[in-house]
């Protein structure tokens, strides 16, 4: 669940002291608190000194190669002498596993495509600010990606070889101002074909790197930024394997390490949901928001992630990777979630962000979360259609199968009476074609999930199937994760902010280590790696003073 309670939250961390913060949440509880030599005091918050010689100098470095990569290109491009520092083993991050497109509104690749200029400004932050529901990034923030967006896209095709074309991809949902196709625009290759994060990186990106003669340290790991005078960032600390490595940065340092999710600390501190998953890189455990707030960063929007339904499998205790449901799933024709009362809870297909998020509702009446746990429940005529959840081949041992709804219950410790009731009556929706409780169908996801749909015959809507046919199936569900999207307040220039609002000099963040552009929401496809892009750019472009924007 993410509360409402931005404003709480935010005061605490514009008040609190860095240092309890750091050592609270991010340090001693992740077992990495600052060492440093020399401890430079800086609006609270402390980093490493300057050392007696650098390993190596530059005008920028960049902590993390995902989205951030583009900041790197953006500053060699013009000229800039610039370093990675990458704790995996290759450039890439999550965003080399992922769609790796952009969400852009206004683009003009969606009138090429015959799809039509895009909305007002003003129906565009409209769906933006409603898809925001928990008020998590400022106007100022969506207004500035509105205005600009679409012009950093295309400087980044002109100048970095990163082609982009629109797709039938619509927003996530049908809130006023959504669009349903033309927004979200995917990399494609040479012949004008869709490719994925790892075409994108192997073909495209990381070719421009050696072109651009930026220095890359691979299995290396960031650990706490140098402070000159006054707390300014001037480089950053790593590690080497067993050695200590000293990169100086003589115009910034750009993190862009990612989120926190596969730190447990952090997570519990920070997180209101337990994520039963994530797809992100094992990588990905915070590094980037511990070394931001030992240097003074604020926090903001901390509980937010890009949700994601996924199986839970065993006991849950641990994070899995692959049994995800992109709705793919849940949301055709024969299958429903259900809480342990029986009861639906969502619109299945709805997409898997918004389904990811309506797991953490809270109910005043009997003060709990009710939708944790719950149960995805469908029957032997889906299985016939779509096969087995998360792609598998053959039933899963994971998965439950039962004779009867009253023994599935009975195996799920779901409340048998709802269940019964709740089938009776989604069945119903079923022969009218109107799903009175949800509006099951209507979600412009269901675009996406068309080509998954068989020959049938016409029914009232084709997104609902009874539930009927023995044997019945059960697994339990919960909310995962691609990354969290919480973390280091950042200006429009990617500049990482203090506890007083004001920049932290010669330091940005960008991607899912800093503060989600679009706050709590996830407005379409590609939303995730645009909004990193965007910042990796607007943080090289401020701190090169490259004017690149007019």
């Amino acid at each position: 669940m993410i509360e409402n309670n931005q404003v709480s939250r935010r005061t605490f961390m514009k008040t609190a002291s860095a240092g309890m913060l750091g050592l609270a949440a991010l340090g001693m509880a992740a077992g990495c608190a600052p060492t440093g030599q020399g401890m430079a005091d800086t609006n609270g918050g402390s980093g490493t000194g300057a050392p007696e010689s650098w390993d190596g100098e530059y005008d920028f470095v960049v902590v993390g190669s995902g989205t951030a990569l583009v900041g790197a290109l953006t500053a060699a491009s013009q000229g800039a002498k610039v370093a990675i520092v990458e704790k995996g083993k290759q450039l890439g991050g999550t965003t080399r596993l992922s769609g790796a497109g952009a969400w852009v509104p206004k683009n003009q690749k969606q009138v090429a495509m015959g799809l039509g200029e895009d909305l007002s400004d003003e129906e565009i932050m409209g769906y933006m600010e409603a898809c925001d529901v928990y008020n998590g990034s400022t106007r100022e923030t969506k207004q500035d990606y509105l205005d600009h967006a679409a012009a950093v896209f295309e400087w980044c095709e002109e100048n970095l070889g990163m082609v982009l074309d629109s797709g039938l991809v619509g927003d996530y949902t049908s809130l006023p101002g959504s669009k349903r196709a033309g927004r979200s625009i995917s990399p494609v290759d040479a012949n004008g074909e869709m490719i994925v994060g790892e075409q994108l990186f192997g073909d495209i990106l990381i070719p421009q790197v050696e072109q651009n003669g930026v220095d890359t340290y691979l299995n290396t790991e960031a650990t706490e930024l140098v402070l000159g005078d006054g707390g300014a960032v001037v480089g950053v600390k790593a590690k080497d394997g067993s050695s200590d490595l000293f990169l100086k940065a003589d115009k910034g340092v750009l993190l862009g390490a990612g989120g926190f999710e596969h730190n447990d600390p952090m997570r519990e501190a920070f997180m209101s949901v337990p994520l039963y998953g994530s797809l992100s890189v094992a990588e990905n455990t915070g590094d980037g928001h511990r070394m931001g707030v030992a240097a003074g960063a604020a926090l903001a929007n901390m509980e937010a992630y890009w949700g994601c339904p996924f199986y839970v499998l065993g006991d849950g205790a641990e994070m899995v990777e692959t049994a995800t449901d992109w709705g793919d799933y849940a949301g055709l024709p024969g299958a429903i979630m259900v809480n342990a009362a029986g009861k639906r809870f969502t619109d299945e297909s709805s997409g898997y962000p918004w389904m990811g998020m309506s797991f953490g509702a809270f109910d005043a009446k009997t003060c709990s979360v009710p939708n944790l746990p719950a149960y995805l429940v469908f029957d032997a005529d889906h299985v016939a259609s779509f096969g087995w959840p998360a792609n598998e081949e053959s039933q899963p041992e994971w998965l439950g199968e039962y004779a009867t709804l009253e023994e599935l219950a009975a195996g799920c410790g779901i409340d048998a009476a709802g269940l019964a009731a709740e089938v009776e009556r989604y069945n119903g929706f079923c022969d009218t074609g109107v799903d009175e409780d949800f509006a099951r169908g209507k979600s412009n996801y269901t675009s996406l999930l068309e080509f998954s749909l068989p020959e049938t015959p016409e029914t009232p809507n084709i997104w609902l199937g009874k539930i009927a046919t023995a044997p019945f199936y059960a697994v339990r569900v919960g909310p995962g994760t691609i990354g969290t999207c919480g973390g280091l307040d950042v200006n429009t220039d990617a500049q990482v902010l203090d506890y007083e609002g004001n920049p932290i000099e010669g330091l940005y963040s960008c991607g899912n280590n800093a503060s989600n552009i679009f706050g709590s929401a996830y407005p379409g496809a590609t939303a995730t790696t645009g909004q990193g892009y965007y910042r990796g750019f607007k943080a090289a472009n401020h701190a090169l003073n490259l004017g690149l924007l007019g």
